[in-house]
């Protein structure tokens, strides 16, 4: 067992080896050193955008990218009719926005309910106060939009 946790580590160590020197070959035909040394020498900071990359011809040769310009056309809008339901057997919890007293409601347990449509009708004084609140806000910027 020794012998082979032995062998093991020794092809690690081998495989280690011949990564580094790998990336250590290609490292120096790498252009970003000499462009990391000509920034530090320009003052630290260059005037490039943050995550700006510049390829020259050769490295867009080299990595198949091809350049177009840029012409009109026309979008395309896809629209798909469709229902949103929700189970018959589901339910929903609906919240109060503002404390009341609740002074009637308008429907029973299984009846269908539309968006917007009144469900209860709640007698509040934080909303009385909340509403005039909006209505002085709506005046205040009529009053504004005029002027």
């Amino acid at each position: 067992m020794n012998r082979r946790n032995l062998a093991i580590a020794a092809g690690i160590i081998v495989l280690t080896a011949a990564l580094l020197l790998f990336l250590w070959q290609q490292g120096g035909s790498d252009d970003h050193a000499d462009d990391d040394a000509h920034a530090a020498e320009a003052g630290g900071e260059s005037d490039l955008p943050e995550g700006l990359v510049l390829l020259d011809e050769e490295q867009i040769r080299a990595a198949d990218i091809e350049l177009a310009t840029v012409q009109t056309g026309a979008a395309i809008e896809l629209v798909f009719p469709a229902t949103v339901a929700a189970s018959p057997t589901s339910s929903a919890r609906i919240d109060a926005r503002a404390s009341g007293v609740v002074r009637s409601v308008g429907k029973t347990l299984g009846d269908y309910v539309q968006q917007g449509e009144a469900v209860a009708r709640i007698e509040s004084a934080d909303a009385a106060a909340l509403a005039s609140q909006l209505s002085a806000a709506r005046a205040r910027v009529t009053e504004l939009s005029a002027a």
